[in-house]
């Protein structure tokens, strides 16, 4: 029977909060460091079962250390989309790092912005549906200036 993971995966957070593991390895060493006799494998579950993505290197909690809809969100996108399309009248298509989509689908919904109406995430794309086609055409340049680190 295995131990309790939650003050593991506290201990995981505390760690993941200072930026600076950037593997798997490094992240086990930290925890043994702190107490936590750990393998790989059990930090590869812990990181998908907090969220943790791996951006730029790094892993991260997204929006961890920023309020909901806060700029947290913003830099989650940046970090994960790579492309930005449109799709019909209403629809825009992104498409994201390999296991990032379903975060950055999140991060749109909790930015709670007047133009989308919902998103549906899978592996590595996102569709977001927008109210219109104007509300559609203002959803793109706001994504894009954010995936090209301009702000929204």
């Amino acid at each position: 029977m295995r131990g309790d993971p939650t003050p593991r995966r506290e201990a995981l957070r505390r760690i993941l909060s200072d930026g600076k593991e950037r593997t798997q390895a490094q992240i086990v060493s930290a925890l043994e460091a702190a107490g936590f006799a750990s393998t790989q494998a059990t930090v590869s579950r812990d990181l998908r079962d907090l969220g943790a993505v791996k951006a730029r290197g790094t892993y991260s909690l997204p929006g961890a250390h920023a309020p909901e809809g806060g700029p947290g969100e913003e830099t989650l996108l940046a970090q994960s989309v790579l492309q930005v399309r449109a799709s019909g009248d209403a629809l825009v298509v992104l498409q994201t790092g390999t296991g990032l989509a379903a975060r950055a689908g999140l991060a749109i919904d909790r930015l709670n912005w007047e133009e989308v109406v919902g998103t549906i995430a899978g592996d590595d794309t996102v569709f977001v549906a927008a109210a219109g086609k104007r509300e559609q055409r203002a959803l793109l340049r706001r994504l894009e200036g954010i995936r090209k680190g301009e702000g929204a």
